[in-house]
């Protein structure tokens, strides 16, 4: 039995969509195939979020070195807020995800 496991990639930064899409889409892992699907918007993401088994997610709006806003601390909580889903956490700034 194979089935799609639906992936949700969040990220403003598009350079990286298709890199993650050419890296997993179609990878199978325990018997499921992952279905990756991008978006550049952190507020269409949380939306989205409920139509997807896992979400992959960046942290900074913008580059964080240069005043780049941290939106992905909000937008994990409001995720989880609304909906029980894996987070994977996409990000050069493992200081800031290790305080969430």
């Amino acid at each position: 039995m194979n089935t799609d496991l639906k992936v949700l990639y969040i990220d403003d930064d598009k350079s990286f969509h298709n890199d993650i899409k050419e890296l997993l889409a179609g990878e199978e892992c325990c018997g499921y195939t992952l279905q990756i699907e991008c978006t550049d918007s952190f507020e269409t993401g949380i939306l989205a979020s409920s139509q997807y088994h896992l979400v992959i997610l960046d942290l900074y709006r913008g580059q964080a070195m240069q005043g780049g806003e941290n939106v992905g601390s909000n937008s994990y909580k409001e995720i989880q807020e609304k909906i029980f889903i894996p987070i994977i956490f996409f990000s050069g700034y493992p200081k800031d995800v290790a305080e969430l």
